[in-house]
């Protein structure tokens, strides 16, 4: 709400979702949302619609059925297929399954719900050396104990640990977790970050080739916007920590400009 205050000051707040009456809303352009994903997630219970969070999806149901908008978009985790099929079938329209790895610098897969067109043209992801920042402060790199448990080095090359104890080279911009919780699972990505996750959201990083010597950071705030598509700055107001909670609990801008792409040829006609 902050950051939605900052940069929309015009927006019109109108509370908790679930004591509003939506039969009072008429002639809506567009429904978004996204309710929390923990229910689905496999990485959490899968108590699915019983997680009294993810069961919040019902306001989104209820909300499209009563105002009957023109347009309308949601988005979630990747799903059990029968809860993914539940939700295709209360909004009348198949899921798209998207990885934003293809239109940006990050891993980011999931599954959309919407009567908008999707832009599958010029599909272009970015490289994630592209988005650093030129000068980083010390702060934000790998103490040299913490990088031993992640990583070792041999005949001048880097390798990332992993559980199957491959040799698993890392190159100069490589996206690495810096957790070995992780790690095991998903140890590496070439060129890309790893997705956000907004309760640790400074276990993603990059691997970096320095001074002739092998270096681990995590992302600065600038660079975790720019990797979403953000513009530089925009979630501030909140501390750096929450700041980056927001960006992983929030949408891939690239992505999610190419549903809405559709809207300006609506509106020009």
């Amino acid at each position: 709400m902050v950051i939605s205050q900052k940069n929309y000051p015009d927006i019109i707040q109108i509370g908790d979702v679930t004591k509003i009456d939506f039969s009072q809303y008429k002639d809506v352009d567009i429904i978004i949302g996204g309710s929390p994903c923990q229910g689905f997630s496999f990485c959490g219970k899968m108590l699915e619609f019983k997680d009294k969070r993810s069961s919040l999806i019902k306001y989104f149901f209820e909300a499209v059925e009563t105002i009957k908008p023109k347009y309308f978009f949601l988005e979630n985790v990747k799903m059990r297929k029968e809860c993914s099929d539940y939700i295709s079938q209360r909004l009348g329209v198949d899921c798209i399954n998207f990885d934003s790895r293809y239109v940006t610098a990050c891993r980011r897969n999931r599954l959309y719900w919407t009567n908008l067109k999707f832009d599958e043209q010029n599909i272009h992801s970015k490289n994630l050396l592209e988005l650093l920042d030129d000068f980083v402060d010390e702060s934000y790199y790998l103490s040299e104990e913490r990088k031993c448990k992640i990583s070792y080095e041999k005949d001048g090359k880097l390798f990332i640990k992993n559980a199957p104890n491959k040799m698993l080279q890392a190159d100069h911009g490589d996206g690495v977790t810096l957790s070995r919780t992780f790690q095991q699972f998903m140890p590496l990505i070439r060129h890309q970050s790893h997705c956000v996750r907004a309760m640790n959201p400074d276990d993603v990083g990059v691997v970096l080739f320095e001074n002739r010597q092998w270096r681990i950071r995590k992302f600065t705030l600038n660079e975790m916007e720019k990797i979403f598509g953000l513009p530089v700055g925009y979630t501030l107001g909140n501390s750096e920590r929450k700041s980056k909670m927001c960006i992983g609990n929030g949408w891939d801008l690239n992505t999610i400009t190419r549903f809405f792409s559709c809207l300006k040829y609506v509106n020009e006609r």
